[in-house]
C-alpha cells in the first residue's frame, strides 16, 4: 500500500469481513514509515477503534458543521475534529 502505485484502496465487503482490521493495522504500517495517510472510516466507532489500538498516532476528525462528537471519541487526547482542513493542520 505505500509503494505510491494507488493513490487510495476501496474496500468493498459484507459486514464482519475485516474492512476496520484492515485499516487499523494499515494505518499503523503507513504512519511507522512516515507517511500520512488519508483514511476515510464510515463510522465514530471505527474512528474510536483506530485511535484507541494506536494512541501514538495523531487523527484528525473532519465532520459537518454542527457535529458534536460522541464522548468515546471527544475523550481521546489524539483527536481532533475540525470543521475544515486547515482546522486539523498538525
Amino acid at each position: 500500500m505505500a509503494d505510491g502505485r494507488h493513490r487510495a484502496v476501496v474496500v468493498d465487503s459484507p459486514p464482519g469481513a475485516g474492512k476496520t482490521t484492515l485499516v487499523v493495522r494499515s494505518a499503523q504500517e503507513l504512519t511507522e514509515g512516515g507517511d500520512l495517510p488519508i483514511i476515510v472510516a464510515q463510522t465514530n466507532d471505527q474512528v474510536v477503534r483506530l485511535v484507541r489500538e494506536h494512541p501514538g498516532i495523531a487523527v484528525g476528525r473532519l465532520s459537518a458543521t454542527g457535529y458534536n462528537p460522541p464522548s468515546a471519541l471527544g475523550a481521546l487526547t489524539n483527536t481532533t475534529v475540525g470543521r475544515t482542513l486547515a482546522d486539523l493542520v498538525g
